[in-house]
């Protein structure tokens, strides 16, 4: 099972490398990573934020 919680220490915490991903402020942003479901189907990542709360579209 993915752990995001353990992901986003790892990746985006105090202690990581990648200094300029550290998150400073707070909005809502989902992803959802999903499985394929038949053949043609190669499976995928979904990202959701609200733009009200943020930059507008832009996402970095």
């Amino acid at each position: 099972m993915f752990k995001a919680k353990q992901f986003v220490d790892t990746h985006f915490g105090k202690n990581s490398s990648a200094k300029n991903l550290q998150f400073r402020k707070g909005t809502t942003t989902l992803a959802f990573i999903y499985e394929p479901k038949t053949d043609a189907d190669v499976g995928g990542i979904i990202i959701a934020v609200d733009s009200r709360a943020s930059a507008g579209e832009y996402i970095c």
